[in-house]
């Protein structure tokens, strides 16, 4: 077969499907230019998607005319100059391949003004061919417009999803870059319509509170450490900071795991991996956590030239890098109240979390979900872009319960029962009443009552504390604007203001007041502090402070061995690499081995600690685990399932205790570092607010 060479025109659609997969690669190569252009504000519109309209305009230093038309051309960058550059990159550009792809599978305006400049210049750039540059009125700063994407390559249109899904991706994108330049206003408009805008201010807290609602900003915890070479050996000055989400937060998938390196959003099991396991003490399995993490680290540290939409990295001294994250989070949510004190939510969180109206609107899911109110109830979609626990407005609220008061009053004429409040939530029990979806309509009920209504005192002695807990405003459809988020900080305490005020429970002044006030179904424990009531699981109590009994034992001292017949065990070449370099660790867990020949080795001695255990598959499993990612934190998170595993001493559920055991028992959770969840997750204790039991009486209605 002969060999040819391809046209200019067929190697940038080749090299265009390497970085336009789709209308948000375009809008996340856009904004990375505006920003490496110094822009302090960006505007994002689309229409159809992105797939027929979609322009990013932003404030920046803008183009020279002359650079305009070379701006188009493949390789053309201003980021770097030669190889050496590459050690050093801090611009989110520099492979010169992002306008000139974009531009051969797409119909391309750009508009770009200097601050010099006293007109603006533009070019029009179609399947490779340049119009020439014209002079026009614009504003400082750059404009590009992107049309009919993929028109001249069908075979690719073809393979894009819906509107609706790709706008969601695109949403999903610019939201991702809001978070990682909290500094830079962003604008995202679809449709026509105003989706959200931050306000650029500087703060992470605000973005998050504009893109994910109230509940996201205000359970979030701040994590900020610095590792230096001195501190960290072998690794140079490392940064990271940024929000963890409280353990009430997590997710049933990892999309809310948000990774920047160097301000760039990247992907990396590494990271992810370092992340969950500094949460593990703290979650069910298969739960994930929100977090927003950003690593600062010299750019000679981190390969980001890995693929050309650059969400891949590769760090050097990945356990190293793992280490550092794994102690900083772990170190964060150690020091943090962890006690759920809203419990009351946990069912409306579970319903929200299904129905996705508390998930960002840029996941697919909601798209369909807005579509199917739009079609069934003629919702507009402002209706559904709020908060999370405020999401309907009052007319939709309205309108289900009206609904409710209608099959209550269908029942009631086929079952009389006499006259009923109608200012309480009720249930009728009628056989042909399937219990599950009235229990559901039921709480349905009562979260409207208490979350949606505006708080009225009932008691006039009271009323003193009503401005501080009923001045909570409806949030509307759009990000709330600057002076709207300084009313909300000025009428409602903020997490650090609310901690001047509230005590925790387990500290000092929680163990001498704290009043055990008795057992209920055999298995919880009711305990007043301050003006909360906390509910401590026996069971799950009790299985904490027997794990971090053995953990502590573990820790301190050698584990103790038990002869065994030696078997022999045979290692490949990595496993053998690996064991050598860990021995030690194994020795102080309590394995006696030899080495018999290459390869070969006797295990003569196992843990006396787990004789019921399968020493020699333990001892695999460890190893492998090291192998996944070279670090003993890894090893010690396996460790960590034996010693739950071995925890069979615990008090169980249905058992009774006595007022002496139990108060023990508290005091027990008392000494702990992470006295918040069992081993496997779940809470050992939660709390109730006196004003959350208030409202459930109707003393605040």
């Amino acid at each position: 077969m002969k060999i040819h060479l391809l046209s200019q025109e067929c190697i940038n659609q080749i090299a265009a499907g390497e970085v336009v997969e789709r209308p948000s690669s375009i809008v996340k190569e856009l904004v990375e230019n505006a920003l490496d252009a110094k822009a302090t504000a960006i505007s994002i519109e689309i229409k159809g998607g992105g797939i027929s309209f979609l322009r990013v305009s932003d404030n920046g230093e803008g183009i020279f005319s002359e650079d305009l038309e070379r701006a188009f051309m493949p390789h053309a960058t201003s980021k770097i100059q030669n190889p050496k550059d590459l050690e050093e990159i801090l611009s989110f550009g520099f492979r010169g391949e992002a306008l000139a792809s974009i531009a051969s599978v797409a119909k391309v305006e750009c508009i770009s003004k200097r601050q010099e400049d006293f007109l603006a210049h533009r070019i029009l750039v179609e399947g490779g061919s340049f119009s020439p540059v014209e002079e026009v009125g614009g504003m400082d700063g750059t404009s590009i417009l992107v049309r009919d994407l993929f028109y001249n390559v069908p075979a690719r249109k073809k393979f894009l999803l819906s509107e609706s899904t790709e706008a969601s991706r695109v949403e999903e994108m610019v939201e991702k870059l809001a978070l990682a330049n909290p500094g830079i206003s962003f604008h995202f408009v679809k449709d026509g319509k105003s989706r959200f805008q931050t306000l650029g201010g500087g703060k992470l807290s605000d973005v998050v509170f504009g893109i994910y609602g109230k509940s996201f900003a205000k359970d979030s915890l701040e994590i900020k450490e610095s590792y230096y070479p001195s501190s960290l050996t072998g690794l140079a000055t490392l940064h990271i900071e940024g929000l963890l989400g409280k353990p009430s937060l997590t997710r049933s998938n990892r999309q809310y795991e948000i990774f920047f390196v160097n301000g760039r959003f990247v992907r990396d099991s590494l990271l992810s991996r370092a992340l969950e396991d500094a949460y593990k003490p703290f979650l069910m399995q298969h739960k994930f956590p929100f977090a927003i993490v950003f690593l600062h680290l010299s750019p000679n540290l981190v390969d980001v030239n890995v693929h050309p939409q650059k969400l891949e990295v590769r760090f050097q001294n990945r356990e190293k890098i793992y280490q550092a994250l794994f102690d900083c989070v772990s170190k964060t949510l150690s020091k943090a109240d962890l006690i759920d004190h809203s419990p009351l939510s946990l069912f409306q969180k579970e319903k929200e979390e299904k129905s996705t109206t508390f998930l960002s609107p840029s996941s697919q899911l909601w798209e369909k979900k807005e579509e199917k109110k739009e079609n069934k109830n003629d919702i507009p979609e402002e209706a559904v872009r709020s908060d999370q626990n405020d999401k309907q407005s009052a007319e939709q609220i309205s309108a289900i319960k009206e609904q409710e008061k209608e099959k209550a009053e269908a029942v009631n004429q086929r079952y009389p029962i006499g006259e009923a409040s109608e200012k309480a939530p009720f249930r009728i029990e009628v056989p042909e009443l399937n219990q599950q979806k009235a229990e559901t309509r039921e709480e349905k009920l009562i979260y409207e009552e208490f979350d949606l209504t505006k708080g009225i005192r009932l008691e006039e002695e009271e009323k003193a504390s009503e401005k501080e807990e009923n001045t909570i405003p409806k949030e509307e459809n759009t990000i709330p604007k600057e002076e709207q988020l300084f009313t909300e900080s000025e009428n409602l305490p903020s997490a650090e203001q609310e901690s001047l005020f509230s005590t925790s429970f387990f500290s000092e002044e929680g163990e001498r007041e704290f009043r055990l006030i008795g057992q209920v179904f055999q298995t919880y424990w009711l305990i007043e502090f301050q003006k909360e009531l906390f509910i401590m699981d026996q069971h799950a109590a009790h299985e904490k402070v027997n794990f971090e009994k053995m953990r502590k034992n573990y820790l301190e001292k050698p584990g103790i061995s038990q002869g065994i017949l030696p078997k022999t065990m045979v290692f490949n070449a990595k496993e053998e690499e690996l064991y050598e370099k860990t021995k030690d660790y194994f020795t102080h867990l309590g394995y006696r081995i030899r080495k018999e020949e290459e390869k070969r080795y006797a295990l003569e001695g196992i843990p006396a600690d787990f004789p019921s255990l399968d020493a020699e598959m333990l001892f695999h499993e460890i190893l492998d685990a090291l192998a996944e990612e070279g670090n003993l934190s890894e090893a010690e998170s396996v460790y960590n399932k034996i010693a739950s595993m071995s925890c069979k001493a615990s008090v169980k559920g249905n058992q009774l205790l006595s007022f002496q055991e139990a108060e023990a028992l508290v005091q027990k959770l008392f000494t702990l570092e992470n006295p918040y969840a069992c081993p496997h997750g779940r809470p050992t204790i939660v709390a109730f607010k006196k004003q959350d039991l208030e409202k459930m009486f109707k003393r605040i209605v």
